[in-house]
């Protein structure tokens, strides 16, 4: 049996708890990160992750008919856009100016 010509390739399926995940670790990571974040490449994979799921939110959001649901996606996206700028700023990729992270992370114990 020939298998059917493939579909145009599509994006992963968004994962709502995936995404959650993401930003929480990714949350974690960078306040706990007192390094320099190029060099840890378990962050830079969780970032790579949360970009993902950033573009998969505002993919998923239009098919979303749920006004609570959209509500939620757009707060995921707005957290996961913040942290995902702290940590390009934390690798001197955005503007440089301000220093370490941009909310506040506890302090070493």
């Amino acid at each position: 049996g020939g298998r059917p010509a493939a579909a145009q390739p599509r994006p992963p399926p968004f994962h709502l708890e995936a995404a959650r995940e993401n930003l929480a670790l990714l949350s974690a990571m960078l306040a706990a990160e007192d390094g320099d974040p190029r060099a840890n490449e378990v962050l830079s994979e969780v970032a790579v992750l949360s970009r993902q799921s950033l573009a998969g939110i505002m993919t998923h959001i239009e098919t979303v008919q749920d006004d609570g649901t959209v509500v939620e996606l757009l707060s995921l996206h707005e957290q996961l856009a913040e942290r995902l700028a702290a940590y390009d700023a934390a690798c001197g990729n955005e503007g440089g100016g301000a220093g370490g992270f941009g909310f506040a992370a506890p302090a070493p114990a």
